[in-house]
């Protein structure tokens, strides 16, 4: 399943990416439990990378397709999680266009 974007989730995410350019920020790093995804994995998901899809919010693949089309901006995910393999694959999916390892 795919995760739509709004209008307003794109221009809050390139607003912000402008913002991050003109400060000189180099790296976005973004939590993946309950921001990335509103829910909380407890790094220990036993279900499908698939069924987290729909829980990725829109506001964070908005700014995360905004920062990687900004050459100078970089983004990584921080997590406390146990399954980094997890998070990739939500990544993937969520994000077919721009994922990079």
């Amino acid at each position: 399943m795919a995760v739509t974007l709004t209008s307003s989730d794109k221009f809050i995410a390139n607003s912000a990416v402008t913002a991050f350019v003109r400060r000189g920020v180099k790296l976005v790093a973004l939590d993946f439990d309950q921001t990335i995804v509103d829910i909380h994995t407890g790094g220990a998901w036993r279900g499908l990378s698939s069924t987290l899809v729909p829980h990725v919010r829109p506001c964070f693949k908005a700014l995360i397709e905004a920062t990687l089309a900004e050459p100078c901006l970089h983004v990584c995910v921080v997590t406390f999680s146990t399954q980094p393999g997890l998070i990739e694959d939500v990544l993937k999916a969520a994000l077919p266009n721009w994922y990079l390892a």
